[in-house]
């Protein structure tokens, strides 16, 4: 609908929209300011793919659905407040994502796809507060671009964050 509009720089949704579409705003690289309804669900595929001025993110308290990709390459992303409604992180949903430091994710998140937080440069901490979180059997999930693991995984003791980061070699 709008993707690789170079000036749109703020959207700001109704309440009564309940979906944005796959690739609905890709590429808008002057995209910095999103607010977005109370009524909002679902996320397509590739939605803000790309939007490089992206720098904050307050999702809905209702939005259950983030499909793969939905934030993949925001560079200038700093924050992510993850909504109660959510329980999965799908496939490299924050992949790129450079300047994203630190993640506390709700305990209503009980899976994290493949490299969801992959190529995150800046990513310190993750704190994942369900302790049967499924993380996707990969060393990439929360890895730099280089696949080294910097990133400190926090999580209950014997929880399944503290035993992903044991397995892969995350500090």
């Amino acid at each position: 609908a709008f993707a690789r509009c170079g000036a749109l720089t703020s959207v700001t949704f109704s309440d009564s929209l309940a979906s944005i579409g796959s690739s609905a705003f890709q590429n808008c690289g002057a995209l910095s300011s999103l607010t977005f309804g109370k009524n909002l669900t679902s996320i397509g595929a590739d939605a803000f793919r790309s939007c490089k001025s992206l720098k904050k993110l307050t999702l809905p308290k209702d939005l259950d659905i983030i499909s793969p990709h939905a934030f993949l390459n925001c560079a200038a992303l700093e924050a992510v407040q993850l909504p109660e409604a959510l329980s999965t992180l799908t496939e490299q949903v924050f992949y790129g994502c450079a300047k994203l430091e630190n993640l506390d994710l709700p305990k209503n998140i009980d899976k994290i796809d493949t490299e969801a937080f992959y190529n995150c440069a800046a990513l310190k901490s993750v704190t994942v507060r369900n302790p049967e979180c499924e993380i996707f059997a990969d060393d990439l999930v929360f890895a730099n671009k280089y696949g080294t693991h910097n990133t400190v995984i926090i999580g209950a003791n014997d929880s399944t964050a503290k035993k992903f980061a044991e397995k892969y070699g995350y500090p």
